[in-house]
């Protein structure tokens, strides 16, 4: 199950209140954040956006302060061919999907943006390397069902080749762009709008060989709220890679999910408020939301 955080014992509610003389400033004049000791509290908009429109974000550590309008929602794997019934998958990805609206709603009303990472690769597999073509296609390792933490989805075992292969009953070729399996599930399809970013990955992460990082850089976003499957496979990888970018990355833990052992969901978690970046969840998204510009 998802990582359960005691909302009582978390950080408490950030504020917008004046900086402090004890302030720090972590980074350059040119990209830092400050941290509020007294609140215990980082501020993540490096001066780029006025009180009034800053978006106050609880975490499972220190509360932040955000820009709305640099921050992006990352909605990754989604998908048909994780998600879907007629592949037989259980229902824990799409139990997500109620979450991830939510948070599409409340960011958009911020003044946010939406990112859909899928997977949708060419359909020769056209410069993709062995040691991704083979996560997709040894019976040994296949299992992409989306489940909760701790249930291991085996299904199926040896029906699919690798991507391109033709699924069953007619249901297309596997994960290749504008294909059915690669398609966004039809539990989030009202959530999609024009506006919205669309980038076809064919990595693990969402970064490399991809338009991602220069469709952020060129929309001025600095701050990254992670959610989708699995949460250590996809979703660490693109967070990882994010962090290591420069974004400012935060996980929304109950609205990611992993078919692998119990703990790999946890562990992701644990680093990533650790160390790497910030746990929220969406009821918190929404809180800082509504509260904005109050």
């Amino acid at each position: 199950m998802p990582h359960e955080v005691d909302i009582d014992a978390a950080a408490p509610p950030p504020t917008t209140s004046k900086v402090a003389s004890d302030t720090l400033k972590i980074g350059t004049d040119e990209n830092h954040w400050l941290y509020h000791p007294s609140s215990q509290t980082y501020d993540l908009t490096r001066q780029r956006c006025p009180p009034s429109a800053t978006l106050a974000l609880r975490t499972t550590t220190q509360s932040l302060l955000l820009a709305p309008r640099r921050t992006a929602l990352v909605v990754i794997d989604m998908q048909n061919f994780f998600l879907s019934e007629k592949l037989g998958r259980g229902d824990g990805g799409r139990n997500l999907s109620p979450g991830i609206a939510r948070a599409c709603k409340a960011v958009r009303k911020a003044g946010g943006i939406v990112v859909w990472i899928n997977w949708g690769v060419p359909a020769n597999c056209d410069g993709m390397p062995p040691i991704i073509l083979r996560s997709f296609s040894l019976p040994t390792t296949f299992s992409v069902q989306a489940d909760a933490d701790g249930k291991e989805g085996k299904a199926n075992p040896g029906v699919y080749t690798g991507f391109g292969s033709e699924l069953p009953d007619g249901l297309g070729k596997l994960l290749v762009k504008d294909t059915w399996s690669a398609d966004v599930h039809d539990s989030l399809k009202p959530e999609m709008l024009p506006e919205d970013i669309l980038i076809d990955k064919y990595r693990i992460s969402g970064f490399p060989g991809t338009r991602l990082e220069d469709t952020l850089r060129s929309r001025g976003i600095d701050t990254l709220i992670f959610t989708g499957v699995n949460t250590d496979q996809c979703v660490m990888s693109s967070f990882i890679d994010a962090m290591n970018l420069g974004f400012d990355v935060i996980m929304l833990d109950d609205c990611c999910a992993t078919t692998s052992p119990i703990g790999h969901h946890s562990a992701c978690v644990d680093n990533a408020e650790s160390f790497m970046g910030f746990v929220s969840n969406v009821e918190w998204v929404e809180e800082g939301v509504a509260k904005l510009g109050a």
